[in-house]
């Protein structure tokens, strides 16, 4: 008996003992005519994104590599509108009959619905059509659709629905179209905060449940972004991974997949290779079979053809075009609406030269935009601009958006999330390059912290009644989502910036201070899950790490996972260069410059300035410990001295140009 025969074997055995719990994903619902995810990703970008030649480049890349949560959040950003979103009512299998386009659920779908009645055991699935709950309606059966969100139950006791209802938690939300005849968007989870906030709650549930149940995989191809990083500690504690000796402690990948070799694939893992669901391929029982020919109903069901004519397969192709045809047409947004949302997306997938560009263009025709989209302007601009180094420029950009605050008072969210900007240009100009050499007894430096800390607290007391407004309010719109995130971050920076000051003091003899910090980092994370930010996550735990030093070398890697799973280059790069910064504590020099080379070159690409001076500064010091000359090769050198004619800032200056003098040094000791 082969390892494949082996394996469905043994889940036939677990399946008949009721121990296994189904994750049903995309593929069982395209077999039936709907649309794929990403498909549908693509055909949002093509309304929304110009496509123009001179952008098809960057266009494609967003389209291939962007979490669609990430960009509906930035649609829904510009402007919130249900009619952006009529084109999931592709998902409706209601709608689509109304239409003569007759979607059913297949044999697949009756089974695992017979399968979680019986067995008292919910169906989790990403997918937000009713094929599941049209199975259901078919065997007769009650069921109960639990949607993640915050009524999302805390606890769920799975025996209480024993022989009662089928249970169908769905992750993403569920297609809703409301009589207005618009898609009902507080149905669906479209943004990564609606999906993260919650699922510390599945991730409860899980944990419970799978103490005695195998987890089957059933339509997904391995190349699906799944929503739950955090699931890893979870399938970790209760399946043993990669380890071909212990397949009866490995969960189940059902359906064939989509080779790794395949272009399609390799294109996908190149741009998102953490993903979870990558992650869960690699370590799965895989059954390259069709789940169709393994779980088959037991109960007769009336006789029908579960398979889609291939008519009624054109007459649903004819129908998707004359929905997308009418989508474009209601959705003509304008050129320079398409262009702003372009700036915003590209800088999510960490494509910084393009957006920069992209931004200096835009520039020129602000004045067409709306003043709420000239302030969403003039906060990503500043964004790139942060990213440069160009820190008096990124200062005049924000002042922009309080000049457009005077005039329109409606945009106060977009003003106060402008002022923790402008804290934060006081912490770049002032006081950044210092506290990164922990140098805090220079005059200049000291003088910089003391106004730097002085602006973070005045602003602190401006935005605090608003914080707290935030905090406590469980349903919050995109603007507001997004002004709380930069809250959070103020924080964190504040934080940050005092432990960097102290960070010398902090593991010698400041107890106190350092038990003060472990305290605010641990609030600021618990804010950060519980409103969903994981990029508050994966920063708070930056500094963790560098908090804890050489005890944390391998802790926090949820950090590096979180950054990763949002194509979060810059975040990426900066818990690497905690990585070698604390390599150095340890006197792993080494280790601690080929983390910070690995950084310089992801930073190159990035073209974010700041990185690379941190990580040439990183090389630089390893390289002295080493006794390493030069200390820098002759492209890194030249590199040094082009980024220092672009970083803006006195302190910043002097960094650099300390930075030259050394090496310059160390190149003469050689002649």
């Amino acid at each position: 008996m082969s390892k494949i025969e082996k394996r469905k074997q043994l889940l036939l055995k677990l399946i008949r003992e009721e121990k296994v719990m189904f994750w049903v994903g995309p593929r069982l619902s395209t077999e039936q005519g709907l649309v794929h995810p990403r498909e549908m990703l693509r055909n949002m970008a093509e309304c929304f994104l110009p496509q123009k030649k001179q952008y098809e480049d960057i266009v494609k890349k967003v389209s291939s590599r962007i979490q669609a949560e990430i960009f509906y959040e930035e649609l829904l950003y510009l402007d919130t509108n249900a009619k952006q979103f009529d084109i999931f009512k592709l998902y409706s299998t209601s709608f689509l009959k109304k239409l003569n386009i007759p979607i059913l659920y297949n044999k697949t779908h009756l089974f695992l619905i017979e399968y979680a009645f019986n067995a008292g055991i919910p169906i989790f699935t990403t997918n937000v059509d009713t094929l599941l709950e049209d199975a259901c309606i078919e065997l007769n059966y009650n069921y109960k659709v639990i949607i993640l969100n915050e009524q999302f139950p805390k606890k769920l006791d799975i025996s209480q629905y024993k022989e009662k209802q089928v249970i169908i938690v769905k992750l993403n939300g569920s297609i809703n179209i409301k009589s207005n005849n618009t898609v009902d968007l507080n149905s669906l989870n479209l943004t990564f905060n609606e999906l993260y906030k919650n699922n510390h709650r599945v991730a409860e549930l899980l944990s419970n449940s799978l103490e005695n149940l195998q987890s089957v995989f059933i339509g997904y191809q391995g190349m699906e972004i799944d929503n739950f990083p955090h699931l890893n500690d979870i399938f970790e504690k209760h399946h043993s991974l990669l380890d071909e000796t212990k397949d009866a402690n490995r969960y189940f990948w059902l359906d064939p997949v989509i080779e790794t070799h395949s272009p399609l694939r390799q294109d996908f893992i190149s741009s998102e290779k953490t993903t979870i669901i990558n992650w869960l391929y690699a370590g799965a029982q895989k059954i390259p079979e069709h789940a169709s020919k393994i779980l088959k109903p037991t109960i007769h069901t009336k006789e029908k053809s579960f398979t889609i004519p291939t008519t009624i397969r054109k007459e649903l192709g004819k129908i998707k075009i004359d929905i997308l045809d009418k989508f474009y047409q209601k959705n003509n947004v304008t050129y320079y609406e398409s262009l702003l949302l372009l700036l915003l997306v590209s800088k999510r997938i960490s494509a910084y030269p393009s957006g920069y560009e992209l931004s200096n263009q835009l520039l020129k025709d602000i004045h067409l935009l709306s003043p709420k989209k000239q302030a969403i302007f003039y906060n990503m601009r500043a964004a790139y601009l942060h990213n440069r180094g160009t820190f008096i420029t990124f200062r005049k950009n924000i002042k922009q958006i309080i000049k457009l605050y005077k005039a329109h008072p409606d945009l106060y969210w977009f003003a106060l999330k402008a002022k923790t900007s402008l804290a934060e240009s006081s912490r770049m100009l002032y006081v950044n390059p210092g506290t990164l050499d922990g140098n805090y007894k220079m005059v200049s430096i000291l003088i910089g912290a003391i106004f730097t800390i002085l602006h973070f607290r005045y602003t602190s007391l401006i935005i605090k009644k608003y914080q707290k407004q935030l905090n406590n309010t469980s349903k919050l719109s995109i603007v507001e989502t997004i002004v709380l995130r930069s809250f959070i971050e103020h924080d964190i920076r504040f934080y940050g910036m005092i432990q960097h000051i102290y960070i010398r003091k902090l593991r010698r003899k400041n107890k106190y201070l350092k038990k003060l910090l472990e305290k605010r980092w641990n609030e600021i994370e618990a804010i950060s899950r519980e409103k969903g930010y994981l990029g508050g996550i994966g920063n708070v735990q930056k500094y963790q790490v560098s908090l804890q030093g050489d005890k944390s070398l391998t802790q926090k890697e949820e950090g590096q996972h979180l950054f990763n799973f949002m194509t979060d280059q810059i975040g990426q790069e900066q818990i690497n260069l905690n990585q070698s910064y604390n390599n150095q504590l340890v006197g792993n020099h080494l280790r601690a410059k080929k983390i910070a080379i690995e950084v310089y070159k992801n930073a190159l690409k990035s073209q974010n300035n700041l990185n690379i001076i941190k990580a040439l500064s990183n090389i630089v010091k390893c390289n002295e410990k080493l006794g390493v000359k030069p200390l820098l090769n002759s492209e890194q050198y030249k590199i040094l001295k082009d980024t220092s004619t672009i970083i803006e800032g006195y302190i910043w200056k002097k960094k650099i140009n300390k930075l030259i003098r050394n090496v310059q040094k160390s190149k003469n000791d050689i002649n």
